[in-house]
This record gives structure tokens, C-alpha cells and sequence, in this order.
């Protein structure tokens, strides 16, 4: 059993069948037709060889090939050709010739390549490839050799590797000439994922870049890989927690059961706590353990880690969880006993700016790359009502019939009426998704209480006007139509106000500050120091 498993982890080659490949196997197929024939019949076949230019050569260690180079080195689990139309005849001495260096299987798989600098064919038979041999719940096992084949199979190979071979490895060969001791004879290619530049660039935790289409497009295309980390942004109650049970629902074989929701903030008071709490501990391991405690890494093989509030984890603990994520490997508290990580979706969340912490000193630049592979910023609720009124009126309605779940009596009084639901949407929203949650479900209270049939404004009002806010946000709650409003912190509701504008022009004016600045009727390096200071572009 132990002997399968350690097959199972072996690398899976994937190689096209390029020229140089059926040169050098036919100049060792020549070698080998000579050894037995006379010095007359070797003169007059050489010639024939040479002028095909496939002239006797015996086999060298790393001189095999492309295809040979990376195969003769590892051990391997299997491996995969693609051949070309023009290449199938050669079929059965490819594999033979592959097998001379490597004991593994080899599978020579016959495409449908006629041309091969055809990009259509070559991406039709790479998708075929993926769909018939290709586990996407173990993409690092696979290592792609882009060296052999045309130019367009290099292309296509590296294309794909951002949207169908996310997680996999891919290697180039080097020519036997320029090897050396500093450059080996083959080397990794380090392919950046190709996902939509909102999730991939750098953002601070409030950036509303994102809209709903991207968060679909997280969704339906890179949440099925679990090799993929990501990294969801945003302020306090945007539903960070939701949107990583979604991502992880969306995978192949998904249980309920095996979301971990980790609070890195709960955790972290010290080396030794954050280790058993993430990786376990048996009996013994410490003063008062009686029995073996289960880490959470180990719960959440075959699902998602759902490490929240990540931004809180101290400097000096963040080596332990990169030396995890990194290596894809556990040690017990106090135990030396490696335990392999298989399948552990990592999502991560924090409502801080994790790149300007990187940039103090305060969050580790590697591990940070680690986690955030796809950056998804969560828009708040304020400007999904600004920007986007459906999925605003989506949230909304999702948020009552959470609420009818949690509570069945609620069922006939979770609705609210037109002037409520405009009310609702011009609301600044502080504590954004959670808030309106409580809010809604307050008001359903009210609702039920007073027999009317759905939510009016004087209820959510009622509500708002209890709700007790961190005191820099009170007044965004207050309702505007007020008439004795009067803010407790002058300075600081005004500046709040500026932004709040500036962003509404830089919007409009597609973040040409110059523009902004005729909408506002400002002076324009006033506007752009004032937009620089608080990073609102």
C-alpha cells in the first residue's frame, strides 16, 4: 500500500513529439541496424543515413533529446506524448526509445494534428488532452517539457497552463552545448496565471475595482482548481465568509464538512498555540493533552482552508503557515513525523492592506505571493447600491431569505415595500452585508409584532437610530433627512464628504483627474495631491 501511495506522488510527464526527438531515436535506430552488418553494407547505408541526416549515433546520457533529457533524470509515475499526425508512424519506436531511459508507462497519444503550426488543432488536441488524462485534483504532479514540438505547441502548451493546467509545472530543456555545472540541462518556467488583472493586481482592502461578473468568473472558472490560493479583500462584513463557503461549494466533491474556517487573529497569541491549533498534536505532546488532537490542516484535506483575519497573524509566526502552504507538508506540535498535504484549498481573507504591510516590514512579501494568487477585492455594499442596483436588489433579497431560513416564522413578513427599499439603498452601510442582516432581521421582529405584511422605512429607521456604530461611522449612519443632525466630529464627517465626492467625480470621469477636477470645479493639483494623500485611484 505504502509502495502505491508513493507511485501516486510521482510526477506525471506531458510532452509534444517534436522533430529533434524522432532525429536523435532514429540515429540510435541506425546505430543499432549497424552493429551487424559488414563494412561494405555500413559504408553504403551511412551514406544514406547522412544525406537523411540521420547519421549512427549511440545513446548519451542527456544527449537524448528533449523528450529524454527531463525522462532519463526522474523517476516518473507515467508519461504522456502527444504525437502529430506526422509523427504517428513512429508511434511504437517512441515509446520504445522513451522506456530505454525511464521504466515508467508511456503512453503515446495519436492527435488530431495535421498541421502542426495550426494554433486551432494544437489547442483542440491540448483540450481533448486535458478532458481524457488530465486530474485537476492533483494539477502539481503533472510536469510539462514546452521544448519539444513547434513553436505553436510551446505557445498553446503555455497558454493553456493559465486556464486548463493551473497548478501543474512546466520545464524547458537546455541544448547539451550550453549546459553546465550553473545552467542544467533543464530548468523550470515560471508561467503567471492568467487571471482577469482585477484579481491579479495588488490592491488595497477597500479597492472596489471588482464588479459581479468578475466574482462570477472567480466562480465558474478558477474556483474548480484547489491549486489555486486566494486571497478575498475588503471591509468588515462585505461577506468574505460567504463568498469562500461559495468558492468552496463550487469545487468537484465539495462537502460541508470539510470547510475549516480558521480565526487567524484567535490563534496567533503564540508560536506554540498557532502549531497545534493548524497542524495538531498527539497524546503527550504537551502538559494536559490526553489524547490526539487533529490539526486543521489535516481537517481540511480534500477541501478548503478558510484562513480569516490573516492580515492578524504577528511577523514572527508567519514562517510557520508559509513553510506549510510552501512545502505542502505538516510536523505534529513537538513531533518530527511528516504528514504530506494533499488537496487543501487555501482561500484567505483580511480587511487590511496587505501590500502596504508588506511594504513596512509587518506582513511577509513571500507569503503574501503565497496566499494571493487571485486577489478578490469585495465591493461594499454602499457602492454596489451606487454602481449596480441588480445585484444590489439580489443581496438584498438573498439577505431575507437567509433570514426566513434561520426562522420560518418570519416567512410572510420578510419583504419590504418600494419607498423601504429605496430608503434602504441610499444607505451608507457601515458594517455593510452583516449590518443589513441584522437590520432586515430586527425588523422582521418589528414586522411580525405589529402584524403589518412587509418591512415599511419607519422600521428600518427605527432600527438604524438604535444601532450603535465604532464612533468614526455613526453619523454615516444617522438618516440624512435629519433636520437636527449635527455631527459629533466636524473635521472628520467633512473629509469623509470630500472623499465621498471626489470618488463620485473620479467615477464619472473614468479617473482622469483632470477631468475630475472641471465635475468638481477645483483646482487640479489640489485634486491630485487630495487623491494621492488618501489613495483614491
Amino acid at each position: 500500500m505504502m509502495e502505491k501511495e508513493k507511485k501516486e506522488e510521482l510526477p506525471i510527464v506531458v510532452s509534444w513529439v517534436g522533430s529533434t526527438d524522432i532525429q536523435r531515436m532514429r540515429k540510435w535506430m541506425n546505430y543499432e541496424f549497424l552493429k551487424d552488418k559488414s563494412p561494405e553494407e555500413k559504408e553504403k547505408y551511412e551514406i544514406q543515413f547522412k544525406e537523411s541526416r540521420t547519421s549512427p549515433e549511440p545513446e548519451e546520457n542527456r544527449k537524448n533529446g528533449p523528450i529524454r533529457t527531463i525522462t532519463d533524470d526522474i523517476k516518473t509515475q507515467k508519461i504522456y506524448l502527444l504525437c502529430s499526425k506526422e509523427f504517428s508512424k513512429y508511434k511504437d519506436d517512441i515509446e520504445v526509445w522513451v522506456k530505454r531511459g525511464n521504466k515508467s508507462p508511456v503512453h503515446v497519444i495519436e492527435t488530431e494534428v495535421n498541421d502542426p503550426t495550426s494554433y486551432e488543432e494544437i489547442l483542440k488536441a491540448l483540450i481533448k488532452f486535458h478532458d481524457d488524462y488530465f486530474d485537476e485534483k492533483k494539477p502539481s504532479l503533472y510536469y510539462f517539457n514546452i521544448t519539444p514540438g513547434t513553436p505553436a505547441m510551446q505557445a498553446m502548451t503555455l497558454f493553456l497552463a493559465g486556464s486548463r493546467f493551473i497548478g501543474s509545472k512546466f520545464y524547458a530543456t537546455r541544448d547539451p552545448r550550453y549546459a553546465s555545472k550553473d545552467n542544467r540541462y533543464y530548468y523550470p518556467v515560471h508561467v503567471p496565471y492568467t487571471l482577469p488583472s482585477a484579481l491579479t493586481t495588488p490592491t488595497s482592502s477597500t479597492s472596489t475595482t471588482i464588479d459581479y461578473d468578475i466574482r462570477q468568473d472567480v466562480l465558474t472558472h478558477y474556483a474548480i482548481y484547489p491549486s489555486i490560493t486566494i486571497l478575498l479583500t475588503g471591509e468588515s462584513g462585505v461577506g468574505k465568509t460567504e463568498f469562500a463557503k461559495e468558492i468552496h461549494n463550487a469545487q468537484k466533491d465539495s462537502k460541508p464538512d470539510n470547510f475549516i474556517y480558521v480565526n487567524c487573529a484567535e490563534i496567533a497569541t503564540d508560536p506554540s498555540t498557532f502549531s497545534v491549533e493548524l497542524f495538531g498534536a498527539n497524546k503527550g505532546a504537551y502538559t494536559g493533552l490526553t489524547s490526539n488532537r487533529t490539526g486543521k490542516f489535516e481537517l481540511a484535506q480534500g477541501g478548503t482552508l478558510f484562513l480569516d483575519e490573516i492580515g492578524e497573524i504577528p511577523f514572527s509566526m508567519q514562517s510557520i503557515l508559509l513553510n506549510a502552504i510552501q512545502n505542502k507538508e505538516i510536523r505534529k506540535f513537538n513531533d518530527n513525523k511528516i504528514i504530506k498535504l494533499k488537496n487543501v484549498r487555501i482561500i484567505s481573507a483580511t480587511n487590511k492592506d496587505l501590500i502596504k504591510a508588506v511594504e513596512k516590514g509587518e506582513f511577509r512579501e513571500d507569503l503574501y505571493y503565497r496566499i494571493a494568487m487571485c486577489c478578490v477585492p469585495l465591493k461594499p455594499l454602499r457602492e454596489i447600491a451606487e454602481t449596480d442596483e441588480t445585484s444590489f436588489k439580489k443581496l438584498l433579497d438573498d439577505t431575507l431569505e437567509n433570514i426566513v431560513k434561520e426562522i420560518p416564522d418570519f416567512k410572510d413578513y420578510a419583504k419590504v415595500d418600494d419607498v423601504a427599499y429605496e430608503f434602504i439603498k441610499n444607505q451608507n452601510w457601515p458594517g455593510n452585508l452583516r449590518q443589513l442582516h441584522h437590520v432586515l432581521l430586527l425588523s422582521c421582529v418589528d414586522a411580525v409584532q405589529s402584524k403589518a405584511g412587509k418591512i415599511t422605512k419607519a422600521v428600518i429607521e427605527k432600527q438604524l437610530s438604535r444601532m450603535i456604530m465604532p464612533s468614526s461611522k455613526v453619523e454615516e449612519v444617522r438618516p440624512s433627512e435629519d433636520p437636527d443632525f449635527i455631527p459629533s466630529n466636524l473635521e472628520e464627517w467633512l473629509l469623509n464628504k470630500k472623499i465621498e465626492f471626489v470618488k463620485k467625480a473620479l467615477a464619472k470621469a473614468k479617473d482622469n483627474v483632470s477631468t475630475a477636477k472641471d465635475i468638481l470645479g477645483c483646482d487640479y493639483q489640489n485634486l491630485n495631491n487630495f487623491v494621492k494623500k488618501h489613495n483614491l485611484k
